[in-house]
C-alpha cells in the first residue's frame, strides 16, 4: 500500500469517525496485514479449499481471510544503506518521470487518491519524491513456500523522524509538484493577509 493511500483511508477514517459513522476494522501494513497479503488475494479471488488449506497460518485469516494474513515479508529489490541522518531533504528540481502530480499519474486518475494528494500541499503535509527509495521486488509467505509479485506503488523506505531515505542512505528530496502547489498556498495566505492590520 503506498504510502499516500494509506494517508488517505486513514483521514477517511478519522472524518467518518468525527461524523459517528461506525468504520470497520481496516488493517494497514505493520503487524497487520501486508500488500502481500492484498495482492496474494487479488490473484486468487476465488480461493480454492486448497488454498485456504495451504494458507491457514493465522488468525487474520481464519477471521478475516486470505487478504488480511500477517505472514507475508517483503524481499527488497535493493539493499538498503542504513539512514545517513547528517544528509540534509532537499527538493526535486522538477517533477520526475512518474510524478504523482502529472496529470496522466495513477494518483491522479483515482478521485479518492487525487483529492488527497492535493490536500497536502494545503496542510502543509510533505509528499517526497520516491526516486532511490527501495520497494518489494516480490512478496514470500512465511510458512509456506510462495511468493508473489511486489506493488509498483509500494514504497518502503526507512523514516527517521518523518525524513525517509533513499536506499544509499541519503535523505529523500521533496516532490516538485507538491513544493510547487506548497508555494502557490503560502502566496495565496500570505497575499490574503496583507491588508491585515499587525497585532
Amino acid at each position: 500500500m503506498s504510502e499516500l493511500r494509506r494517508r488517505a483511508l486513514t483521514n477517511a477514517i478519522a472524518t467518518a469517525a468525527a461524523l459517528g459513522v461506525d468504520v470497520p476494522d481496516i488493517i494497514f501494513h505493520g503487524g497487520a496485514a501486508s500488500a502481500g497479503a492484498r495482492i496474494y488475494a487479488e490473484l486468487h479471488p476465488d480461493p480454492t479449499t486448497a488454498d485456504i488449506g495451504t494458507l491457514w497460518c493465522c488468525d487474520a485469516v481464519a477471521y478475516r481471510g486470505l487478504a488480511a494474513c500477517t505472514c507475508w515479508e517483503p524481499v527488497y529489490d535493493v539493499d538498503q544503506t542504513p539512514p545517513d541522518t547528517t544528509t540534509l531533504a532537499g527538493a526535486m528540481p522538477a517533477k520526475c518521470g512518474d510524478c504523482a502530480f502529472r496529470p496522466d499519474s495513477p494518483e491522479r486518475a483515482d478521485p479518492f487518491l487525487a483529492e488527497e494528494l492535493y490536500s497536502l500541499p494545503d496542510r502543509g503535509d510533505p509528499f517526497w519524491c520516491h526516486d532511490g527509495m527501495r520497494q518489494p521486488a516480490r512478496w514470500r509467505h512465511r510458512t509456506v513456500d510462495v511468493e508473489v509479485p511486489g506493488d509498483p506503488a509500494d514504497w518502503q523506505p526507512p523514516i527517521v523522524h518523518g525524513i525517509p531515505y533513499r536506499a544509499n542512505g541519503h535523505a529523500a528530496d521533496l516532490c516538485a509538484g507538491w513544493l510547487a502547489l506548497r508555494l502557490a498556498a503560502i502566496t495565496t495566505t500570505d497575499t490574503q493577509h496583507a491588508g491585515e492590520p499587525t497585532p
